[in-house]
């Protein structure tokens, strides 16, 4: 599960430091794809699953292929170096308005990275949909 926020930097050739948290489960590698105006970083398997879902819901007519299209052209493999750093290829780079200072997210079943900026708007929005929704650690059953 991925959870927790880092504040990190993209370096001169677009690699970014994995937070040392991250770092065991994608070990391995995984996928860097868009999403909602950031890039979602997914363990390999669990971007399989992520796939194989969307592949159903176009088979069933629920989404169209430009999604399957969209989501899987621009996805690009990244494993780890030695530093705990991955490569974050420019178009995806381009697409989140990732240059400098950046936000890592967990997002419990895959990790966000996000432009720090459009990352505080964000989650403010989220806040509010919180509050507005009344959720409370009882609505989870805690």
């Amino acid at each position: 599960m991925f959870v927790g926020t880092f504040e990190h930097a993209l370096d001169e050739k677009g690699r970014l430091v994995l937070p040392a948290v991250f770092r065991g489960r994608l070990a391995e590698g995984g996928v860097v794809t868009k999403l909602d105006g950031c890039l979602g970083v997914w363990t390999a398997p669990d971007f399989q699953q992520v796939a194989q879902t969307m592949l159903e819901r176009v088979r069933g007519g629920d989404a169209s292929r430009e999604v399957v299209r969209s989501f899987a052209a621009d996805a690009h493999h990244a494993t780890p170096d030695g530093s705990g750093r991955i490569v974050l290829p420019a178009r995806l780079r381009d697409f989140a308005g990732l240059a400098g200072e950046v936000v890592v997210n967990g997002a419990l079943d895959h990790i966000e990275i996000w432009d720090r900026d459009r990352w505080s708007r964000t989650n403010a929005r989220g806040e509010e949909s919180l509050a507005d929704a009344g959720y409370s650690l009882s609505d989870l059953g805690i």
